[in-house]
């Protein structure tokens, strides 16, 4: 055979294999299925559902988020511009700075959701990344900063 003469055994061989075993073609495969991604994102309620918007500000918006291996650490940005870091691990809340009631109630992938005090509901601000989950809930996204 004339590929044989240009390439060892062994080489043929491998590329044989290369493209006989599904997994070693160069693919990229999706990080989650979408039914998995469907899941595991908080069900939304619509604006018209009544969600009293207090002051019309959202008390937390998201400015950013990092894990390392089931760890957490959320950066918010308060309504009054003051900006507090908290830990969360996962089965854990964990309250937000000195803001009474307030409290990281879960993360997911892009996502944190805060659970909010009784007298202080969920503002729906989705330019702000801002969505209600419950009117004690709200679910924080990372929003692009406008180019001024």
């Amino acid at each position: 055979m004339f590929i044989t003469r240009i390439l060892p055994k062994e080489a043929l061989l491998f590329v044989a294999l290369l493209f006989s075993v599904p997994g070693l073609q160069a693919q990229e495969p999706p990080l989650l299925e979408e039914r998995e991604r469907e899941a595991l994102q908080p069900a939304m309620i619509a604006p018209e559902q009544g969600i009293a918007p207090g002051s019309g500000q959202p008390a937390y918006t998201l400015r950013s988020f990092t894990r390392f291996g089931d760890r957490y650490k959320v950066t918010l940005l308060s309504r009054s511009g003051q900006t507090t870091t908290v830990s969360w691990r996962a089965g854990e809340p964990a309250p937000v700075g000195n803001s009474a009631g307030f409290a990281i109630a879960s993360v997911g992938p892009g996502f944190v959701m805060l659970q909010h005090p009784p007298g202080d509901p969920c503002v729906i601000v989705p330019t702000a990344g801002v969505k209600c989950a419950a009117p004690d809930r709200s679910v924080l996204r990372l929003v692009v900063a406008p180019v001024p």
